[in-house]
């Protein structure tokens, strides 16, 4: 694996890091364990990784309840989910948090025969 990495601390900076490379192969990361998976099985050249997880921004981490539901920033991570108990009243929420992690796993939920969805 070989790629470059660009780590804005700013909403400023991370603009900018897009406009310079919005003609160059980019990605961004934050976490990077889906990254680095997919990139194991696929490499791909001349990439640079937008790093988000330097960025000093609080509104990127929020998770709050809106009037019309739920707000979740891009860089919260599944404990801001599950420790903001305004969040618990969005029960298929807080069930499906521990499925979002499963890299290279299959999905945690399946239908059952057409009437709806269950998690398991």
């Amino acid at each position: 694996m070989n790629f470059n990495t660009i780590s804005p601390l700013t909403i400023t900076e991370l603009l900018e890091a897009i406009k310079l490379n919005q003609n160059n192969h980019f990605r961004f990361g934050a976490g990077y364990t889906d990254l680095i998976l997919e990139l194991q099985h696929q490499d791909e050249n001349d990439l640079t990784i937008i790093n988000l997880a330097k960025l000093n921004d609080n509104s990127l981490k929020n998770t709050s309840k809106t009037n019309l539901g739920i707000r979740i920033g891009a860089l919260s991570t599944m404990a801001n989910i599950l420790d903001n108990n305004d969040l618990h009243v969005f029960p298929v929420l807080i069930e499906a948090v521990p499925c979002l992690n499963r890299s290279g796993k299959k999905p945690c939920f399946t239908t059952n025969k057409g009437d709806g969805y269950y998690w398991r």
